[in-house]
């Protein structure tokens, strides 16, 4: 068969590198901020290739899922084929008691749809004071994302408000992502063992399960 042929029988180039990896916060900066800053600590050869995105809209999880669902049919690079995911992040809020069936419906409509959620309890700021704190003192529970930021600002002296001034503010963090994954996924598995619904389990993050398989700990993508 001639080359022309060859090419004509093409309906999309081949792809020579890495599966794309959408992640997408509940909101406009700390999950941005975080992962655009950790993107150049995970490149590796053949590695997955972290594409941190910010929502247009933010509010309720159902919104986000649909965010999510948008930012991927929009990214023309995006194909499942090749291994590519589409990761949505949600906090449980467990004190905002109207939140709670809107999150079922955004863990029902991501299900239907192929979004992967990474759910953490009270909030994806738990995720940020497990690159700060052993698993043995983060086992007490955080009733809302404001205890967990008052922690955050005791060790660091800085809370979130502080860190989201700039993307580069959370680079001595993420130089801990492993030290975190390690931490948080002893609480998830050991000190959570009995409870597998993050909804229930406070404090909790599914997070470190993307960042694992980021850095290469994990062939399995969450």
């Amino acid at each position: 068969m001639s080359k022309k042929a060859l090419r004509g029988r093409r309906t999309r180039p081949l792809r020579r590198y890495s599966p794309r990896i959408l992640v997408v916060g509940e909101g406009k900066r700390t999950e941005y901020n975080y992962f655009a800053t950790f993107a150049p600590h995970c490149k590796r050869a053949n590695g997955p290739a972290i594409v941190p995105r910010q929502p247009r809209q933010t509010g309720s999880p159902v919104t986000i899922v649909r965010e999510a669902i948008r930012i991927r049919e929009d990214d023309k690079d995006f194909d499942a084929r090749q291994g590519d995911r589409c990761y949505c992040l949600l906090d449980v809020e467990p004190h905002d008691t109207e939140k709670a069936p809107l999150l079922n419906e955004a863990l029902e409509l991501a299900e239907q749809t192929g979004i992967h959620i990474l759910l953490s309890n009270p909030s994806f700021e738990f995720w940020l004071l497990c690159h700060v704190k052993n698993a043995n003192s983060l086992k007490s529970s955080l009733a809302d994302p404001q205890a967990a930021d008052k922690a955050l600002r005791r060790i660091l002296g800085v809370g979130k408000r502080e860190l989201n001034a700039g993307e580069s503010r959370f680079g001595k963090l993420v130089e801990r992502a492993r030290t975190a994954a390690s931490a948080a996924r002893e609480i998830h598995c050991q000190h959570h063992a009995a409870v597998p619904d993050v909804r229930s389990a406070n404090p909790c993050t599914t997070v470190y399960l993307l960042v694992e398989y980021l850095l290469g700990a994990s062939e399995t993508p969450p």
